[in-house]
């Protein structure tokens, strides 16, 4: 998800560079006549797919997350209350040796699977909230388990996953890292992967047109070389 938002970024600040250097024009985007019929017959042949059946929306959730009254469910609570199947947990975290360990080797069950045994890591979790104006909020959250909450719901126990293929300190030396008093605050629910409308095989696609007759009269014929990094 990072390489595809900093792409974004880059294709932004081209346009954004673009439009300043060339007297300020500007090119008003029609998707066409192509896209606009293929956009009507999408919308009229529209049905919801079968597989929508516990479907739910991040933004519901995150609504849930959001309120101060609303307990972020645990492990144990999602056996009678299950959240919708494409939603899953993540935690705002970075490693940093600054941080200490509670304590380390404690063997026990883990709640993720009631046939693994885990050695615990444990760490106190209590200042990672979210960074104001971080330029990289979403390789900062990390796949989570609920495990505790504590009675006033304001704070939690929560077990990290590190992604496949990111090596970390906890997870090459085969121990489950542990964050307790993890503030609510830096929880947050997120999309299984592939599970987005976006990756639907029914979801509407079309290329999108740019007519001749759009393009600024200054823009036309130049030579611009453009060195892609």
């Amino acid at each position: 998800m990072h390489s595809l938002c900093t792409k974004a970024k880059y294709v932004m600040k081209l346009l954004i560079g673009i439009f300043l250097h060339l007297d300020e024009q500007e090119i008003l985007f029609d998707y066409g006549e192509a896209w606009d019929k293929a956009w009507a017959e999408h919308s009229r042949n529209w049905t919801t797919p079968p597989s929508s059946l516990g479907y739910g929306r991040v933004s519901d959730m995150r609504t849930t997350a959001w309120d101060s009254k609303v307990p972020i469910r645990t492990l144990n609570e999602l056996k009678d209350q299950p959240y919708p199947e494409n939603i899953v947990t993540v935690c705002y975290y970075w490693e940093s040796s600054l941080h200490d360990h509670v304590y380390t080797n404690v063997t026990m069950r883990s709640m993720d699977s009631p046939n693994e045994f885990i050695t615990k890591r444990v760490i106190d979790g209590s200042s990672f909230f979210p960074i104001h104006d971080d330029p990289r909020p979403n390789s900062r959250y990390w796949p989570c388990s609920i495990y505790e909450r504590s009675d006033d719901g304001r704070s939690y126990t929560v077990r990290l996953f590190a992604y496949q293929g990111h090596d970390t300190s906890w997870s090459d030396t085969g121990v489950a890292l542990f964050l307790e008093n993890f503030p609510k605050e830096s929880i947050e629910f997120v999309h299984k992967p592939y599970t987005s409308d976006q990756h639907l095989s029914s979801s509407f696609r079309h290329p999108i047109g740019l007519r001749d007759d759009m393009v600024p009269p200054k823009w036309r014929n130049l030579k611009v070389n453009l060195v892609v990094q």
